[in-house]
């Protein structure tokens, strides 16, 4: 059984967000079942194109029960369906939750009010996990040849949400492991760089390719000659 956080983001596809809430409440087949199926009593699943205040005070009243068969109750909500006024009614809830419940907000973090994603933890996709590792690799190797052709690589995502969620991932893994003191500045100067370019691409229409050449060179720049950062 997993230990449970209060709230999760899954940035994922539908069945990692399954598999988790197996892996959560299940211990045998007949549980797991249910889940798939969507009859489990302990499981609630909003997910359609609006979800509103309303909606988040049915919630409400819902989270007042005790679970049914396990020692959880879990609420998955897709982001994309949640409006301002919504998440900031869920806030109030995701502040102070019953021990037993837990939410699962579904889909891209990037529509989400800020002081709400604070609240939770963040799950990101295999294939975008993958996609981060190999970006962080490349930064700390400080190769040209490696940056250009990572670049190219890149290029082909069209999703600019899959783009911006990519470059938050690898600031954060940069900044994350603890180093020695030498390379702590070349570092920060990374992460600045980053999120100086996630800005530009979240607020303006531009070339992908040509995004993420100007990245790399600007981060070979700002490195210099100094090498791994890593």
């Amino acid at each position: 059984m997993r230990m449970f956080y209060p709230a999760y983001i899954f940035d994922t596809e539908w069945d990692e967000v399954v598999q988790f809430v197996e892996e959560s409440l299940c211990e045998n087949e007949v549980c797991k079942e249910k889940v798939r199926k969507n009859l489990h009593p302990d499981v609630h699943i909003l997910k359609k194109g609006s979800i509103g205040v309303d909606d988040i005070r049915e919630i409400k009243k819902s989270v007042l029960y005790k679970p049914i068969e396990g020692r959880k109750s879990i609420f998955i909500l897709e982001t994309k369906g949640l409006n301002i006024y919504a998440q900031n009614a869920l806030l109030k809830i995701l502040e102070e939750p019953p021990s037993y419940v837990c939410f699962i907000l579904w889909g891209s973090p990037f529509s989400l009010l800020n002081t709400v994603r604070s609240r939770a933890i963040l799950f990101h996709g295999k294939r975008e996990r993958e996609d981060v590792s190999e970006f962080v690799q490349v930064l700390q190797q400080h190769d040209l040849k490696q940056y250009m052709k990572l670049a190219d690589k890149l290029a082909e995502i069209e999703d600019k949400d899959k783009i911006l969620r990519l470059i938050e991932s690898a600031t954060l893994e940069m900044c994350r492991s603890d180093i020695h003191q030498g390379c702590l500045q070349a570092k920060d100067r990374v992460a600045t760089c980053l999120n100086k370019f996630f800005s530009h691409i979240k607020n303006y229409n531009i070339n992908k390719k040509l995004f993420w050449l100007s990245l790399f060179l600007k981060l070979y720049e700002e490195l210099g000659n100094e090498g791994s950062v890593g």
